[in-house]
């Protein structure tokens, strides 16, 4: 109740101290009267200008608009919603095929530089062969060796620390 002993929103006739009503559809009165406390409470009068507004905060999660927003659509343009829902399936459709396409590439990425590191060692190996076979410094057929067992790995290692 207010100051004047009318509910909160309500003024004597020929007054008008609310230009938008909204009432909610459980308990109206109830909400009303937490209205008026948490004004009173903050020192505020309700008068012929002020103005009570009542809100609610409804929220829906997920992909598409909620039903209710898509039947609103549907009144301005009848095949909206059809049109929404269709762009958002083509939408699923490309997203999965982008995702497809990154991991394929990234396997083939993976496969290559496995080969490549594969024949850089056989390369390498085959190279120490043939110097060792074909000279006298054993010596360098060992570094060459050891550096086409040991290159590939290492290169390996130095991208896996880059995140890569």
């Amino acid at each position: 109740m207010t100051e004047n002993g009318n509910p909160p929103g309500e003024y004597p006739e020929g007054e008008s101290g609310n230009d938008v009503v909204a009432e909610t559809p459980e308990r109206p009165g109830e909400v009303r009267e937490a209205f008026a406390t948490i004004l009173k409470g903050a020192g505020i009068r309700p008068s012929k200008q002020s103005l009570e507004i009542l809100s609610a905060n409804i929220s829906f999660k997920g992909p598409l608009p909620h039903p209710e927003i898509l039947k609103g659509y549907k009144q301005v343009v009848p095949d909206l919603p059809n049109r929404i829902v269709e762009k958002w399936e083509r939408e699923g459709a490309h997203r999965r095929e982008t995702e497809t396409a990154i991991v394929r590439s990234i396997n083939i990425r993976s496969h290559t530089g496995q080969w490549m590191s594969f024949l850089v060692a056989i390369f390498g190996l085959a190279t120490a062969a043939v110097i060792a076979l074909l000279s006298d410094h054993q010596w360098a057929a060992a570094v060459v060796g050891s550096a086409a067992l040991g290159v590939p790995p290492l290169v390996s290692l130095l991208r896996g620390r880059q995140g890569d």
